[in-house]
């Protein structure tokens, strides 16, 4: 049990696109400044309301007459696309990912089972192996 969720937890980490970025120190901080403002701008917010209604006779306007299901079906398929290429992107093992991988496995001078197990995962299931690693895929080989 150990060694399976040894390998899956650092193969997942990577190998797999969480999808979550975490904002910029600025962006949070802005964030955080508008949350505790604590005065309301009605005429802001009537402002962006009537603005975005006028969207629908400018640009917008063939979608006012697509249906909830449309629309939905036009989100996820966006998700979709956008989650598929960034999971692409993760199954690649890059320089940063090998070198951190190189310095720990074998690091007492023994290849461990858990080890092992994790090499011949990555091996399988990565899309794009780093040369770095090339060492380590000889020695579980």
């Amino acid at each position: 049990a150990w060694n399976d969720l040894f390998v899956k937890a650092i193969a997942h980490h990577l190998l797999v696109a969480s999808g979550y970025h975490s904002p910029d120190r600025k962006t949070a901080l802005a964030r955080e400044k508008w949350l505790e403002d604590t005065q309301v701008d009605v005429a802001g917010a009537l402002k962006k309301s009537l603005t975005s209604f006028g969207g629908l006779f400018t640009g917008g306007f063939t979608d006012a007459f697509k249906t909830d299901h449309q629309r939905t079906q036009e989100e996820w398929a966006d998700r979709n696309e956008a989650t598929e290429a960034k999971t692409e992107i993760a199954q690649a093992v890059d320089e940063n990912e090998a070198q951190w991988l190189v310095e720990r496995v074998g690091r007492d001078g023994k290849l461990h089972d858990n080890e092992k197990a994790l090499i011949e995962f990555i091996k399988e299931d990565s899309l794009d192996i780093h040369p770095l690693l090339h060492p380590l895929l000889d020695k579980v080989a």
